[in-house]
């Protein structure tokens, strides 16, 4: 911006980042909040966390979680220099998660065809699965993308599918229990 627009190019420039950045994470964290909320409500973390202000109905305490959690990772990125790292990872996770919606949306469509929507996609269906099939491509790509850091952010996301996927079988388990000793009280 500064070689195009000379320096008020560049603060101009710089101000819109500040704004989006800004932007971006009130949307992550109040939708992020909801989602704490809901785990909270259905007994997937402390009750705690799924506080809600009377007054605003805001959920306050998973705001408070993702608040601290984001400033906690914050400091530890800055500390040791992981920019570049969480920001490769990231991006390949918000590809999946993206392709992960938009396959999910197809497959509600199909299995649900009469169902009421407030929204109908003018995108042709194959272009959405290229879409879907794209995106994780992508994702994949980006984990590669710099060349210095190797292996490195395949490992991490590695990781962090070995862990969201040991939480989310003991989510299940929980939850079968739940319902079998709900239909148990029941006859």
């Amino acid at each position: 911006a500064i070689s195009l627009f000379g320096t008020t190019g560049g603060y101009v420039a710089w101000g819109i980042s500040v704004l989006a950045i800004l932007s971006t994470f009130n949307a992550g964290i109040m939708g992020g909040g909801r989602l704490i909320y809901v785990l909270a409500r259905e007994g997937n973390l402390p009750k705690w966390c799924g506080k809600m202000s009377l007054r605003t109905g805001a959920p306050v305490g998973g705001i408070v979680v993702l608040g601290t959690l984001a400033a906690i990772s914050s400091v530890v990125i800055v500390t040791y220099e992981w920019e570049l790292l969480a920001a490769v990872v990231g991006s390949a996770i918000v590809s999946f998660v993206y392709a992960s919606f938009m396959l999910a949306t197809i497959v509600l469509r199909k299995k649900q065809p009469k169902a009421r929507r407030n929204f109908r996609t003018p995108v042709p269906k194959p272009l959405q699965l290229f879409v879907v099939f794209l995106l994780p491509a992508m994702g994949l790509a980006s984990l590669f993308s710099q060349a210095n850091m190797q292996l490195q952010p395949a490992i991490i996301l590695a990781g962090l599918i070995v862990l969201a996927s040991i939480i989310a079988a003991r989510s299940r388990r929980r939850v079968g229990r739940a319902v079998s000793v709900s239909k148990a009280s029941q006859t």
